[in-house]
């Protein structure tokens, strides 16, 4: 998704709906590795809504991962959204949310060490 996010940014003709849809597939991308990360630590276990599983992310990862990844989702969601008395988000507002993207979904993809017992 983060893929198809890049490709719709670096279209010539990049406008609001294309803009708009990098912004969904980034979304959808950070949604997926939350529940990566959630369902690895807690296998069969179902939170509902994303607010939900980024709360209970802190069960997971480190604060700071779950602070950032609760920002991001946030920021994505808004901007998501067509509101007529805001503006569109800028094409570099939307690239600085992709790269931190890439960040984030690397960060809780990574396979975290085993406990010791």
């Amino acid at each position: 998704m983060l893929v198809e996010a890049r490709r719709l940014l670096d279209r010539p003709d990049a406008r609001d709906v294309w803009l708009r849809g990098a912004v969904w597939l980034t979304r959808m991308a950070v949604e997926r590795a939350v529940r990566t990360a959630w369902g690895r630590k807690y296998p069969g276990s179902r939170v509902r809504g994303m607010r939900n599983q980024l709360l209970a992310l802190a069960k997971v990862v480190d604060p700071q991962t779950r602070r950032a990844a609760t920002v991001l989702w946030n920021d994505l969601s808004k901007a998501g959204h067509h509101h007529d008395h805001e503006l569109t988000p800028t094409v570099a507002e939307i690239e600085d949310w992709h790269r931190a993207a890439v960040v984030l979904v690397d960060q809780l993809l990574q396979p975290r060490p085993a406990a010791r017992l």
